[in-house]
């Protein structure tokens, strides 16, 4: 093995060693963990031949389960199971062991993909491994994947892959978030607006083939359930939740419409709520349409705009979620690590780069950190509850605005305009 080859792979290693000590023992004395009880026994519930998407199906599971969060469970029953059917067809494995080796084995899957990530953000945006290594260590959102044993970390890698490939294998990879949770299937829309069909055939045979796959995870009947009846009743809502829209901890910008109809729980939104959710999506998919429109147009030899105009799609569908947690953020580090190389070469300055900086210091926060101020002084409560969604919503304009910059030089040499070849 050569010498470049080991010292490519030493960050990689490095990150995942780094996180699998510091998060795999300590989180594993936890007794609650999050919402990984649920995937767990949706896995059991799985390999029984059991339909995991019925909660009384994961309770029946779970009580007859002898595993460490038996106490906790009792006051907190197991949350119901929403992901797709592809989920369950990559995690259903976990199932098999015990409830504690199965959590650090859910720990070290989710250190890889942090790992994998890295490597992809680092080949792509020709960061330095220090800046990607620290852009990573302060993002609080990374962190509370583990803390809430999320699944979001394991869609970064995918993602990093698509941002950074307009091949077919990147549409691939969007195919496969997609189909382990279905909102960065929105993503999809900068190359269709764009007119990238290579990517958007790519993501097509992916995603027929996993989805066909699925079938070996769940029973047939479940599986046709999920598509015809889970899927479409969630809406984008939750339904017979008690959470309200205007959540304090929730950083989606749907969370302005809460208080105009008097912040009622997301199983009560009246269908005038619904209708100015539907008008906020759409505004804001056509916007980054037309701008995914503009740029694949007029596209530049060497352009980075691709990139920047896909997170940012892949950041607007975490803002346009009816909630979005703080473990649902961390898939702004996309869009994080690409306005960084705009800095490192010479494109975004000033005032711009300024925004950026506190957007992004916003985001990386954990929560605890921004309810601390809000504490003291009261005028701090609007920047603790929406900061963050604000500055997602910064960091998706900046990319666009970076996007479309170059644009303003006219077409490239050997193009006379918008419908040139």
């Amino acid at each position: 093995m050569t010498r470049r080859s080991l010292r490519a792979l030493a960050m990689p290693a490095l990150v995942v060693a780094g996180l699998a000590l510091a998060l795999g023992g300590p989180t594993a004395r936890r007794r609650d963990l999050g919402d990984w009880p649920t995937y767990y026994f949706a896995a059991r519930a799985a390999l029984d031949g059991r339909d995991p998407w019925r909660p009384e199906v994961l309770r029946a599971v779970a009580a007859a389960s002898d595993d460490p969060w038996r106490h906790w469970r009792e006051r907190h029953p197991v949350a119901p199971f929403y992901y797709p059917p592809p989920f369950l067809l990559g995690t259903r494995w976990l199932g098999r062991l015990d409830p504690r080796p199965a959590w650090l084995a859910w720990n070290a899957l989710q250190a890889v993909a942090v790992a994998a990530a890295a490597a992809a953000v680092r080949r792509g945006s020709r960061l330095p491994w220090p800046a990607v290594l620290a852009l990573f260590a302060v993002f609080g959102p990374l962190w509370a994947n583990w803390t809430w044993g999320q699944a979001n970390v394991l869609l970064l890698p995918f993602l990093a892959a698509a941002v950074f490939a307009e091949t077919p294998a990147g549409g691939a990879a969007l195919a496969t978030a997609a189909l382990l949770k279905v909102s960065p299937g929105l993503a999809a829309g900068h190359w269709l607006a764009a007119r990238r069909w290579r990517p958007l055939a790519g993501g097509l045979v992916a995603g027929a083939i996993l989805l066909a796959a699925s079938l070996l995870a769940v029973p047939a009947d479940a599986w046709l359930r999920y598509w015809t009846d889970v899927l479409p009743a969630l809406g984008g809502e939750l339904p017979g939740t008690a959470i309200r829209l205007g959540h304090p901890m929730n950083h989606a910008l749907t969370r302005f419409v809460g208080p105009l109809f008097g912040d009622p729980r997301l199983a009560e939104l009246p269908p005038a709520a619904h209708r100015v959710l539907l008008a906020l999506r759409l505004v804001a998919v056509g916007l980054l349409g037309a701008a995914s429109a503009a740029w694949g147009s007029r596209r530049r030899p060497a352009d980075r705009g691709g990139s920047l105009l896909l997170a940012a799609w892949v950041g607007a569908a975490v803002l346009l979620s009816t909630v979005a947690w703080e473990h649902h953020l961390v898939h702004f580090l996309l869009l994080a690590a690409l306005l960084a190389a705009e800095r490192r070469d010479g494109r975004l300055r000033g005032a711009a780069w300024a925004l950026a900086v506190a957007a992004f210091a916003l985001l990386a926060m954990p929560n605890r950190w921004l309810v601390a101020p809000a504490l003291l002084f009261p005028e701090a409560l609007f920047l603790c509850e929406s900061g963050r969604a604000l500055g997602g919503l910064v960091l998706v304009i900046l990319a666009v605005r970076q996007a479309l910059r170059p644009l303003r030089a006219g077409p490239p040499p050997g193009q006379d305009g918008p419908g040139a070849p």
